[in-house]
């Protein structure tokens, strides 16, 4: 089974059928057989299992799959990494995990952070946490200008 072939399965699992533990399952699987490797969309698809199954532990182990695969700092990934702590209600994860992607003070670096802030900051008010998205806005405007004050 190649990539695209595994990537569909788990999609299928994670977004059509509402089986996020399937999904998980089956990305499992394709780590542990080793045959075919995840892409970005595959770990993607997999944090976003994790997160509707309120599974932190279990994307940290995705995560560590991610790191050792070089895809971590991939846009895709890092936003679906911080978009499943959030959905796990596991805030300080999610900050972390946007404190750990690339850095913001470089200007080429600016679109690829308030990307990772946009997924971030969104999640924690649709958990309805706006004490915690302001103090979130305020830390990240710190990062991207010193001098920027609310």
């Amino acid at each position: 089974m190649q990539v695209m072939s595994w990537m569909a399965s788990i999609t299928s699992y994670a977004q059509n059928c509402n089986l996020h533990t399937e999904a998980v399952n089956l990305f499992c699987e394709m780590i542990t057989q080793g045959r075919v490797q995840p892409n970005p969309f595959t770990f993607s698809i997999a944090f976003k299992a994790c997160g509707n199954l309120a599974h932190p532990r279990v994307g940290k182990q995705v995560l560590g799959h991610a790191f050792k695969r070089g895809f971590a700092s991939n846009n895709c990934v890092a936003n679906s990494v911080i978009s499943m702590f959030v959905k796990c209600d596991s805030l300080e994860d999610a900050r972390r995990a946007f404190e750990l992607f690339p850095e913001i003070t470089e200007r080429e670096n600016l679109v690829l952070a308030l990307s990772h802030f946009s997924s971030l900051l969104s999640g924690v008010a649709s958990i309805g946490s706006m004490r915690k998205s302001e103090q979130i806005q305020s830390q990240v405007l710190n990062l991207i200008h010193p001098s920027a004050t609310l």
